[in-house]
């Protein structure tokens, strides 16, 4: 299993968090850009899990031929608005006839906004 990530995010920040996606067939990298995708959060508090995942549409970025799902996050129109909390994310693939569900090695901290 791969090292886990944090990536943190202020209350009052939107931006896009990214997770990588490694889809082979046959030991070739496959193209995922038309594959539905989605990024599922759940919080976590010390260690337990609490409730189901809540999975979001996501789309694809593509950096030097590797695939990453990303959704917005935030409080703008279009981001995922998130109390502060600690989350784990998980990625869902569409890949008929197969569905790929995976927890990602990235922890999500939602922070309280910065003070000036």
């Amino acid at each position: 299993m791969a090292p886990s990530r944090r990536i943190f995010v202020p209350t009052d920040s939107t931006e896009y968090i990214a997770v990588k996606v490694l889809g082979t067939q046959n030991g070739i990298t496959i193209d995922l850009s038309s594959t539905p995708v989605e990024v599922g959060i759940r919080p976590v508090h010390d260690g337990a899990i609490f409730g189901p995942v809540v999975f979001y549409q996501a789309d694809w970025e593509v950096v030097q031929g590797i695939y990453y799902a990303r959704v917005l996050i935030g409080p703008e129109p279009g981001g995922i608005n998130l109390s502060v909390d600690t989350y784990n994310v998980w990625v869902k693939v569409y890949a008929t006839p197969q569905l790929l569900i995976r927890k990602s090695p990235t922890i999500l901290e939602i922070r309280p906004a910065e003070t000036a």
